[in-house]
C-alpha cells in the first residue's frame, strides 16, 4: 500500500522539526532513532500502515538510512534535508593522492531556516473563472482558457484574469502589477489570460506579428518558461476554426538561420541525435511526455522549422506552431516571442530586427516583465529606459497592457507605473490576499528551507571553489531527471523537491567564471561537449579511488580548473 504524498510531506516535516534544534547549533552529525520515526509515524498513520509509510519515505530518499560510526549495522536515520546540510557543511577542497576527507574545510560556518511554505489555496472552480471571462472573450477564446485552465485555480489568478481582460480592453495603454509567492501560479495567472485574448485576435485577424511580448531578466528564467509557454500553445492548438498560436524566443542561443545550429557558435549547444539536433532547452509539450525535441537533418537543409519528438510520441511543432530562428522571426513574427531586456536593448534600434520583437507596430498589445524586482540600481534605470524607448516607438492610437511579476516587492504597484513611465492610477495590483493566521486565501503545504554557507578563509581556499562544490552538490541532493541512461526510472520524490537549480551572481566577471569552472569541474569542454580523455573526468571522481590512482600516475589531475581563453592554460582555484 502507498502512502499519498500530501501524509508523507506532513511526516517528513515533523521528522525535520525534530532534527532542527541540533542543527541551529551546527551539529550536522545527528540521527534519528527507528522509535523517534516510528513515534512521528504513529501519529499520522493507521499502526498498521507504519512499515508502509516508513518504506515509501526511504524509497523516495525523503528518509535516509544512516551507519553507526565504526560499524556497518544501520541503526539511525536522518531527513533529505539533514543529509543535506550535513554534506554541505563538510564541503571539502581535494588534491592529488589526498583522501576526500582530507581536503580542506571549504564551509566555515551555516545557518539554517525551516519554514512553512505557504501557496495561495487553489479552491476556485474553473467554470467560475470562465463564467467570468464571457462578457470579454468570444467563444473562441473562452474555448482557449478553458484548454489551458486547470480544473481548479486560486483566487488571486481569477482576479488577475479578470484585470488583464479588462486592461487589454482599455483605449489607453495600462498596467497589472500580479505579485504573489515563488510556486504560487503567477506564470497561468498571465498567460491564461494572454493566450485567451491572443486566439480571440487571431480568430479576427491572423495575420503574422507580435502580439505578445515576454521580456525576462535572465536567459535561464526565459528557458524555464519556453516550455511551459509550448504547452499551453499547443493545448490551444487543436481548436476548431483558429489557427495554432506560434512562438518564438530571441536571446544569446537562438541562431541566426538553420544551418548555424551546426556551426560552432551555436552548434555545441544542439547536441547529436540519430535524427538531427536536439533543442537545448525545449522539452516536448505532449501530455507527460517531456522529452528531448530533435530539429531533424532534412529539416535543417531544407530551412524549415520543425521539431518531433524524440521518443515518437506523435508530437510534431511546425513552422505554425514555433520559429526556430533568428531569421524565421524577421521574415514572420511569431505572435508570442520571449526575450530578454539586452537583447531587446541590442535590437531595438535595428530597423531590420525590431518588428520581430513587436515594437513600433499595431500588432503588439500585450507585455509581460517577469521578476521586476530584479530592476534596481543602474541596471533597473537603463531597463527603465529601455522600456521608454519601447514605448515611445509604439504607434498614437495603439494600447499597450504592460504586466509585471514578481514575488517579493513593496509598493508593487507604483514600482510598475514609475518603471514603464505609466500614471500610478492605470495600474492595478493583484496578490493573493491575508496569511495563515486569518484563515483567508493562503494554505501551508509542505515547508521551505533557507540556508546559508558562510566561506572558511582560515583554510585559503578560494570562495568561488565554494560556491563551485555548492553547486556541484545541490542538484544532486533534488530528484534525478527521468532520462533513458538510467535504465529505469530514478526515484523521485513526487514534487516535494525539485529538480532544477538556478545560480546567480553580482558581478558578471563572477558569472563567467563560474560558467566555465563549473562546466570544467563537472567534465565539460563546453555544453554538449564531454570530455573523455583526461583523469579523473570530472571532480567528483576524486572520491574514486581507481580514478585517484590513475590520475597519480598519469600526473594529469587539475583541481576545479579553469580553462582561459589564451591557449587552454589551466589555473587552480
Amino acid at each position: 500500500m502507498t502512502t499519498d504524498v500530501s501524509t508523507l510531506a506532513d511526516v517528513l516535516t515533523a521528522l525535520e522539526l525534530r532534527e532542527l534544534p541540533l542543527l541551529r547549533w551546527g551539529l550536522v552529525d545527528g540521527v534519528l532513532t527507528r522509535s523517534e520515526v516510528e513515534e512521528v509515524l504513529a501519529e499520522r498513520v493507521a499502526v498498521d500502515s507504519i512499515e508502509s509509510a516508513l518504506s515509501d519515505l526511504l524509497e523516495r530518499r525523503l528518509l535516509l538510512r544512516t551507519p553507526t560510526s565504526g560499524s556497518s549495522e544501520v541503526d539511525g536515520y536522518r531527513t533529505r534535508m539533514a543529509e543535506s546540510i550535513r554534506l554541505m557543511r563538510t564541503l571539502r577542497q581535494t588534491r592529488r593522492n589526498q583522501a576526500s576527507w582530507e581536503g580542506r574545510d571549504l564551509v566555515a560556518d551555516f545557518q539554517i531556516v525551516h519554514r512553512p511554505r505557504v501557496r495561495p489555496r487553489r479552491d476556485q472552480s474553473s467554470a467560475d473563472l470562465l463564467h467570468l471571462a464571457a462578457d470579454v472573450l468570444s467563444p473562441v477564446g473562452r474555448a482557449a482558457l478553458h484548454h489551458i485552465t486547470p480544473d481548479y485555480v486560486s483566487a488571486f489568478q481569477v482576479r488577475s484574469t479578470s484585470a488583464v481582460l479588462r486592461a487589454v480592453t482599455q483605449p489607453v495603454d495600462a498596467g497589472v502589477m500580479i505579485s504573489a509567492g515563488t510556486g504560487a501560479g503567477k506564470t497561468i495567472a498571465f498567460y491564461g489570460p494572454a493566450l485567451a485574448h491572443l486566439a480571440d485576435q487571431i480568430s479576427h485577424d491572423d495575420s503574422a506579428g507580435v502580439r505578445v511580448l515576454a521580456i525576462y531578466p535572465r536567459g535561464e528564467l526565459l528557458k524555464d518558461q519556453f516550455t511551459n509557454l509550448a504547452r499551453l500553445t499547443w493545448a490551444i492548438g487543436s481548436i476548431e476554426g483558429v489557427r495554432p498560436i506560434r512562438i518564438g524566443c530571441w536571446f544569446g542561443p537562438t541562431p541566426f538561420e538553420p544551418r548555424a545550429v551546426t556551426g560552432r557558435q551555436f552548434g555545441s549547444g544542439w547536441a547529436h541525435h540519430p535524427l538531427g539536433r536536439v533543442h537545448p532547452f525545449m522539452k516536448c509539450p505532449g501530455r507527460d511526455c517531456g522529452e528531448d525535441l530533435v530539429w531533424p537533418e532534412h529539416d535543417i537543409a531544407n530551412e524549415r522549422d520543425r521539431l518531433v519528438c524524440s521518443q515518437s510520441c506523435g508530437v510534431e511543432l511546425d513552422d505554425r506552431y514555433v520559429a526556430l530562428t533568428r531569421k524565421s522571426l524577421r521574415q514572420r513574427p511569431a505572435d508570442v516571442v520571449l526575450t530578454t531586456t539586452e537583447s531587446l536593448n541590442r535590437q531595438i534600434a535595428n530597423t531590420s530586427s525590431r518588428k520581430a520583437f513587436g515594437a513600433g507596430t499595431d500588432t503588439l498589445s500585450l507585455v509581460l516583465l517577469d521578476e521586476v524586482h530584479t530592476y534596481e540600481g543602474t541596471s533597473g534605470a537603463q531597463a527603465a529606459l529601455l522600456m521608454r524607448r519601447l514605448r515611445q516607438l509604439d504607434p498614437k492610437d495603439s494600447n499597450v497592457t504592460y504586466v509585471g511579476l514578481s514575488a517579493t516587492l513593496e509598493n508593487a504597484a507604483a514600482f510598475l507605473a514609475d518603471f514603464v513611465d505609466l500614471p500610478h492610477t492605470r495600474v492595478e495590483l493583484v496578490q493573493p490576499s491575508g496569511s495563515l493566521s486569518d484563515s483567508s486565501e493562503m494554505e501551508e503545504v509542505g515547508a521551505e528551507y533557507l540556508i546559508a554557507l558562510r566561506h572558511n578563509p582560515a583554510e585559503q581556499t578560494g570562495v568561488l571553489s565554494a560556491t563551485i562544490q555548492a553547486a556541484m552538490l545541490v542538484p544532486r541532493i533534488l530528484d534525478a531527471r527521468q532520462v533513458s541512461q538510467y535504465g529505469s526510472a530514478p526515484p523521485t520524490s513526487s514534487g516535494l523537491f525539485g529538480q532544477r537549480t538556478f545560480l546567480f551572481t553580482d558581478k558578471l566577471d563572477v558569472t563567467n567564471r563560474l560558467y566555465w569552472d563549473l562546466l570544467d569541474a563537472e567534465g565539460w569542454w563546453s555544453p554538449g561537449n564531454p570530455r573523455t580523455q583526461h583523469t579523473p573526468l570530472a571532480l567528483a571522481h576524486l572520491r574514486s579511488e581507481e580514478q585517484s590512482s590513475a590520475a597519480s600516475r598519469s600526473g594529469s589531475l587539475r583541481t576545479c580548473g579553469n580553462r582561459t581563453g589564451n591557449g587552454g592554460g589551466w589555473r587552480s582555484n
